[in-house]
């Protein structure tokens, strides 16, 4: 049995003796038989998430200094920029939840879970 992906080769021996690798409780990380972990996936939806609203902010902020500075073509457009980071940051929401939609959908189709 070799070492599940994401994890060191040398770590993964040290883990089976130990027997650290057992069914996981909800809080922790779903790392499921495909390798895919879905706790790390929807940190980096958050992580992405955070970027979005940071540039959000940003293209807020620059509206109105463009604005202000009487550049009203720019203003509408960063305004406009600013209304599709807002519906990225719907679209990165929904991903989410359909990412928690489907780990749930595959633990409970018999889908091996194991902590990692």
């Amino acid at each position: 049995m070799g070492s599940p992906r994401g994890c060191g080769a040398a770590a993964w021996p040290r883990w089976r003796k130990s027997g650290a690798i057992k069914r996981m409780n909800r809080k922790e990380s779903l790392m499921c038989t495909n390798g895919i972990n879905a706790g790390q996936i929807g940190e980096m939806i958050d992580q992405i998430d955070d970027h979005v609203a940071l540039e959000y902010r940003w293209a807020h902020k620059l509206a109105h200094t463009a604005g202000h500075a009487g550049f009203a073509a720019a203003s509408g457009k960063l305004h406009a920029a600013q209304a599709l980071l807002a519906d990225a940051r719907a679209a990165l929401d929904e991903a989410k939840s359909a990412l928690e939609s489907d780990a749930q959908t595959a633990s409970a189709s018999g889908m091996t879970v194991h902590l990692v």
